[in-house]
């Protein structure tokens, strides 16, 4: 016996079985002091409410009503591989929120009395039993319990109940057993229910979930399911695992619709599908039936490709670009910027500064000057502009301090006829002077004093 953490990774307690004989009912009951002879007495054990208490593979029958009576504070108890098939009511400490009790022989629920006191029980796991029957009042108390673990077992659709308003129970779990169909005032009952997974049984027809509005995984693999037939919609729906079962067209596939969350579909198994694996065109007729294909992101266990979209991507891309160059190429200018154009009279002033003063100062209105303004012409061509060459200067140090570069002239570009037949003649910017003039003092400075080195 060990007893570990709840990962089952590391043991809290390493002991061996002692080497006194027992008599073969000792041996087969679970009691106190076995417990305190391989794991001590619990104020020995540092923390032991956090660890899983393993008494696992022991062969016994039973469990003393007073074997946990000192672990008051245990959370986690671990029962599995015995022969048990029933616990009296006060043998488990009542905080447990964590109980596993695989591979035993419990037949009912009604054996397990233990459960009347287990008001905090948030996991429940009796997988690998043979249970026949789950009564609804034996898991009446059990108001946070999160998970219920049914698999492997001998359950039949029937003797299969639940209590009427379980508001925590997220994960119900009834693979690999007798079922022939699911009730659907069982599902009713679990209106948080996320997971639900029926696979390996004898199902006919998929369950009813339309009341289940936070239904996210539900798996129904190899089961006698022929249809998915077309009821209310569960809107939460995004894993449906419907593999291994006997849907023989594509057509039966129509309630599909249901669904419109679905993203992991798996089909896989059927009939529907050829035997060559060549199932791109049942694939093609399947998105046809989805209300969002473009949601579904695996199929078959194969992650989608998204060549159409990609293709929508690149064309909007263009779009976009070709909207924006006509925006800025072709866009209408604001008539207030005519203003700063130049003067259409040739003065080579701006208009505003030129015939628009004028106006205004003989008492014609700013808003006629406006509209009177010149219309907008795209911007003409000019002609390439040589600078002259800077004088070089003399290398004689004499002459140095009487030395200036010469002023560059203001040069006049010609602009190239427009359409209303105006001939313009712009002058080159102050600016423009500013920086030709700074060029040509910079290279005879330079040119100076490579002649002084020398």
């Amino acid at each position: 016996m060990s007893a570990d953490d709840g990962s089952g990774s590391g043991g809290l307690l390493q002991t061996t079985m002692p080497t006194t004989t027992k008599t073969a009912a000792q041996k087969r009951v679970i009691t106190a002091e076995r417990i305190a002879e391989n794991f001590g007495s619990p104020l020995s054990v540092e923390n032991y409410q956090s660890f899983t208490l393993k008494l696992c593979d022991l062969g016994a029958e039973g469990l003393a009503q007073d074997a946990l009576s000192k672990w008051t504070k245990l959370r986690k108890v671990d029962l599995s591989g015995n022969g048990l098939s029933g616990v009296e009511e006060g043998a488990l400490p009542p905080l447990i929120t964590w109980l596993k009790m695989k591979e035993n022989r419990v037949k009912s629920t009604k054996r397990l009395n233990a459960l009347r006191t287990l008001e905090n029980l948030v996991t429940l796991i009796l997988s690998h039993n043979k249970i026949t029957r789950v009564r609804a009042k034996d898991l009446a108390v059990l108001g946070k319990l999160g998970a219920l673990v049914l698999d492997h077992n001998l359950l039949t659709s029937p003797k299969l109940e639940l209590p009427s308003r379980m508001l925590n129970l997220n994960s119900l779990i009834l693979s690999h057993n007798n079922l022939e169909s699911l009730d659907a005032k069982v599902l009713a009952s679990l209106p948080n229910l996320k997971k639900l997974s029926v696979s390996n049984n004898k199902l006919t027809e998929l369950p009813d979930v339309s009341a289940n509005r936070v239904l996210i995984e539900l798996r129904v693999a190899k089961n006698a399911i022929s249809s998915v037939e077309s009821k209310a919609p569960c809107e939460s729906l995004k894993l449906l695992d419907l593999s291994g079962n006997r849907v023989e067209n594509t057509s039966a596939l129509r309630g599909l619709v249901s669904f419109p969350k679905l993203s992991n579909l798996s089909i896989r198994g059927n009939p529907v599908i050829p035997e060559n694996g060549d199932d791109a065109a049942v694939h093609e007729e399947v998105l046809g039936y989805l209300q969002n294909p473009k949601i579904l992101r695996v199929l078959d266990g194969k992650k989608r490709t998204f060549e159409i979209d990609l293709a929508m991507k690149t064309k909007r891309k263009e779009l976009l670009r070709r909207r924006n160059l006509v925006s800025t190429k072709f866009q209408q200018p604001d008539p207030t910027k005519l203003r700063n154009k130049p003067c259409a009279c040739g003065s080579g002033r701006k208009y505003k500064l030129c015939c628009e003063k004028k106006s205004i100062s003989s008492g014609k209105g700013n808003q006629s000057n406006v509209a009177e303004s010149p219309p907008h012409h795209p911007p003409a061509k000019r002609a390439k502009i040589s600078l002259p060459a800077a004088s070089a200067p003399t290398p004689v140090r004499a002459e140095r301090a009487s030395f200036t570069p010469k002023e560059p002239e203001i040069l006049q570009v010609e602009t190239l006829e427009r359409d209303n037949g105006v001939r313009g003649v712009e002058v080159v910017s102050e600016k423009r002077q500013r920086s030709d003039r700074k060029r040509v003092s910079i290279a005879s400075r330079l040119k100076r004093k490579a002649a002084t080195e020398f």
